[in-house]
């Protein structure tokens, strides 16, 4: 692809390529493999207006005029989050927000060192403690862990560094998986790396 993002949607026996194209000033980097998480579906109310006929009183009653009147309706939103490493270093992440496309550059963990292998998205949402949140983890070209987290209502995050153990720098992509929220309202998750 060249460094750019190409979609295939398959509806059925229907199959669309779509091109995302490139992260801003910048490709995906060569050998970065897409990682994708899908915040569950959320009803969004919207306010509508509808026109509704207004009754007559009489014998038969029949339809007057036309009023307008308000209501609430919901839709549903699709948030998709695409995430990849870039030729320059950074986590790019692909993000489709109710039906539309954009590019979000997260920059690097910390200055100085860049996004080595393929990102590691999860998401957590639940009612249970009222947060929502994206971890994307990744390993640094300094072969520390770092974690990416933020709420899906907002765009920007904060970086964190897990180190690494003792001396063993990291030499592969994480994989990390959601385990469950403890007695005490963490969040667990397990990163497995080599």
């Amino acid at each position: 692809s060249g460094g750019r993002l190409i979609e295939v949607e398959i509806v059925g026996e229907s199959v669309n390529w779509i091109d995302h194209g490139f992260p801003p000033n910048t490709r995906i980097a060569y050998d970065s493999t897409p990682s994708v998480v899908k915040r569950p579906p959320e009803p969004i109310p919207i306010e509508v207006e509808t026109p509704v006929p207004i009754l007559e009183e009489g014998p038969s009653t029949v339809p007057g005029p036309r009023a307008m009147a308000h209501a609430v309706a919901q839709i549903t939103s699709h948030n998709i989050s695409v995430f990849v490493s870039a030729e320059n270093g950074h986590l790019f992440e692909g993000l489709y927000l109710n039906y539309q496309w954009q590019w979000i550059d997260h920059g690097t963990p910390k200055e100085g060192v860049d996004v080595k292998f393929d990102p590691s998205p999860v998401i957590y949402g639940s009612n249970t403690i009222g947060y929502r949140a994206i971890f994307v983890f990744i390993t640094g070209s300094d072969g520390n862990l770092y974690e990416f987290s933020r709420s899906p209502d907002e765009m920007t995050g904060t970086w964190y560094d897990h180190g690494k153990a003792g001396n063993i720098s990291i030499a592969s992509s994480p994989y990390a998986v959601y385990v469950k929220v403890t007695s005490d309202y963490k969040i667990w998750i397990k990163v497995f790396v080599r």
